[in-house]
Order: C-alpha cells, then structure tokens, then sequence
C-alpha cells in the first residue's frame, strides 16, 4: 500500500510510504519522493539461517512485506494485527537493527516447503508441504481476522499474542 519492493538478486530494494518501516530502511522517512532517493538506495539482505530469502511478496493495500524461500518467510511493516507472525502487535523495520535481526516465522515442525505465499490487507496465507507424507501441500494463514479471512471457523486473529504460530496455528480445512 503505497509501497514498492522487488528482489534484486541477494539484496531487497524499497521505496514509497515507510509510515509503518514496510521499507525494512530503519526509520520511518518515505523514499522516493526526493530526487536521488531511490537512486541511493543499497538495498538489504533478508538471510534466515544462513538462506537468502528469494522472493517478496505484497499487496497494493498492505503496510507490509514478506520474503520467503522455500522454507522460510519473514515479513516487516505494519503489524497491528499480527500479520508479522512474532507473537506480538509491533511493527518491524521502522527501527536500527531490526531487519538484522528478523527472524523466521513459525508455521511448524514438519513443514519444510512453502510453495505459495499471499498476502491480504493484514493477513498472509501460506501454500505449504509437509516433509513427513506424502500428503497434499496445505495451507496456513495468520494476522487479521476480523471477516473470517484466515478460513479458521471464527473471527480471532493469529500471531498477535505468544503461543499462536507454528504447531499451534491450525490449518486451514480445505480439501
């Protein structure tokens, strides 16, 4: 929302609104809007365990951004509804240091493959394959809630508080 990101090979590239540090800059100051601003830009590694994450992923009405590899996804921005998967409401991005220290998301112990990634307003849905079976790829979703949007039978949402991601965090019951 108001945002640009896009993968440039081992470093992500930023700019537009910053309001919420959807740009993982460190600060709050939008870029893009001066001469020269996108020009400067160095861009920032996302590495999870030792994996340069290789996609990124947004929505034209999101306050945030994820990057995902195939076993990872980290996201930054906004984080009013838990959409950053942490345990908590706090944005990530809009401080020093916090972009060299994110972090993984949990979605759990035996998933190793995520295939898709979407992401809604202040939500994200994961397309995920389990390495234990031979079992169809499924699907997990966490963040904002309020209209059902995560498919979980109720209106809460997930990873706002502790304890809701990984195991913890249902699977959507689609067939």
């Amino acid at each position: 929302r108001r945002h640009t990101c896009l993968n440039g090979g081992a470093h992500v590239y930023c700019w537009g609104a910053n309001d919420q540090g959807q740009l993982g800059l460190g600060h709050t100051q939008d870029i893009g809007d001066d001469p020269g601003e996108v020009a400067a830009l160095t861009g920032f590694p996302i590495v999870l365990e030792n994996v340069v994450v290789g996609s990124i992923a947004t929505d034209p009405n999101a306050d945030f951004t994820c990057g995902w590899s195939q076993s990872q996804v980290a996201c930054w921005g906004a984080n009013a509804s838990g959409q950053l998967g942490h345990g908590d409401s706090e944005p990530i991005g809009d401080e020093p240091g916090e972009m060299d220290a994110i972090t993984a998301i949990a979605l759990g112990s035996s998933l190793t493959t995520i295939t898709r990634l979407a992401i809604g307003r202040a939500h994200v849905c994961a397309l995920l394959r389990d390495s234990n079976t031979d079992t169809p790829s499924r699907v997990k979703c966490w963040g904002d809630n309020s209209h059902g949007q995560l498919g979980l039978g109720d209106t809460e949402n997930r990873g706002d508080d502790p304890g809701e991601m990984g195991d913890n965090l249902p699977f959507v019951p689609v067939n």
